[in-house]
Order: C-alpha cells, then sequence, then structure tokens
C-alpha cells in the first residue's frame, strides 16, 4: 500500500507560528517531515512577512493553503506503509543528518538501508552518520556511469565494522532488504539514482509526474 499519511500526521507535531497577521497559536500544517523542513519554513515566512506588507494579493490564509499542498519527492517520503519503505535522495553528510533525525525523532526505530552513491560523495562520513540509526545495509549501485562499485562500498562497511550485503541490482537490493526486514524501516537511499531505480522497481510513481 503506497502512502505517506503517516508522514503528513507526525509533521503536525512542528508546525510553525506565521509572524504577524494570523491568529495566535493558528499554526500552519506543512505535509513534510523533518526538523530541517521547519526550520527552512521559517525562513521562507519571514521572507513573507516581509513581501506581504503593501500588497493584498498575498495573505496568510492563501500561504497556509498553499503549503498544505506542498509535496517534495524522495525527501524522507514514506512510500508504503506494508511493508514500512521510505525513500530518500540523501546524497552528501547534511542531507545524512537530516534523514538520521528524521528516523530517531519522528519514526523512532532503525532502519535497514539500501544504498548506493556516486563516485564523488563523501562516503564514509555519510555511513557514519546513517550508521547511528542502521540495523544494516544492502549495498548496491545505479545504472550510471558515476555510480560508486558496490565492491568499494564493501571495503568501507568493513573499515566501519558495519553489518552489510551486496546486491548488483537496486531492485535485487530492496528484495533483499525486505526479507531482512523485521520491525525494522527500509530506506532507500544515497543518490537520486539509486532512489529512481528503487521506485521504479517498486513500480511507485511520485504524485505529479507525468507518463
Amino acid at each position: 500500500k503506497h502512502a505517506d499519511e503517516r508522514g503528513r500526521q507526525r509533521q503536525t507535531d512542528h508546525r510553525p507560528l506565521a509572524p504577524g497577521g494570523r491568529a495566535a497559536g493558528d499554526p500552519f500544517f506543512l505535509p513534510l517531515l523533518g526538523r530541517h523542513q521547519v526550520e527552512n519554513l521559517e525562513l521562507v515566512l519571514s521572507a513573507l512577512a516581509r513581501i506581504k506588507v503593501g500588497d493584498e494579493r498575498i495573505t496568510w490564509e492563501k500561504i497556509g493553503d498553499g503549503l498544505a499542498n506542498v509535496y517534495v519527492p524522495a525527501r524522507c517520503e514514506l512510500i508504503s506503509q506494508h511493508p514500512e519503505i521510505m525513500v530518500d535522495c540523501a546524497h552528501n553528510p547534511d542531507s545524512c543528518l537530516a534523514l538520521r533525525d528524521v528516523l530517531k525523532d519522528i519514526f523512532k526505530k532503525k532502519a535497514i538501508f539500501v544504498f548506493g552513491v556516486a563516485r564523488d560523495k563523501k562516503v564514509e562520513e555519510m555511513l557514519k552518520i546513517l550508521s547511528d540509526v542502521g540495523s544494516s545495509f544492502v549495498f548496491t549501485q545505479a545504472r550510471h556511469p558515476r555510480a560508486l562499485n558496490r565492491e568499494i562500498l564493501a571495503s568501507y562497511g568493513e573499515k566501519l565494522n558495519i553489518k552489510f550485503t551486496t546486491e548488483k541490482s537496486v531492485g535485487q537490493a530492496i528484495k533483499t532488504a525486505l526479507a531482512q526486514q523485521k520491525r525494522e524501516i527500509v530506506v532507500i537511499t544515497g543518490s537520486f539514482y539509486v532512489v529512481g531505480e528503487g521506485m521504479n522497481s517498486l513500480g511507485y510513481r511520485p504524485a505529479g509526474i507525468l507518463s
């Protein structure tokens, strides 16, 4: 079952208030997961508070309506509840930190990571961050010339003493992760290419994407 309802509901714990022009205690609803998204929104609201001065076309009501319909594909996106699968295009240490915090603070559970990266990324730093919330990794590589070979990923796993297996394709890596899954959430991450192949293999098409 494809769904992001769980994510939409949980994010309401972090809804910020609009600065002025909106009743106190009347929060916005942002259907995105993560404290980092709230921090981004606070900057947007501060800018809008200045832009809207003297422009009657911009109202907090319209802003609230727009925010309630925000959709960012593959950013901490829960694409299946049974089994529980998330996709996130984290491809550098900062985005891995954001993903880690979502898993730790919102889902409060360990992850089995289907993980592949491009050759020019800070792989060791990314793995150190994710291993904090990872029960295991399935290393793989996308069908892209810049993809880092899965055997090189395995060498990082051995160096960091991470529990891992390797699979030639993203689709097979997902099957392996699901076979290992107990109470963990399966998270497909590391690169846009890995996430894209993962969604295709699962038959998941983000909302708003034309055929």
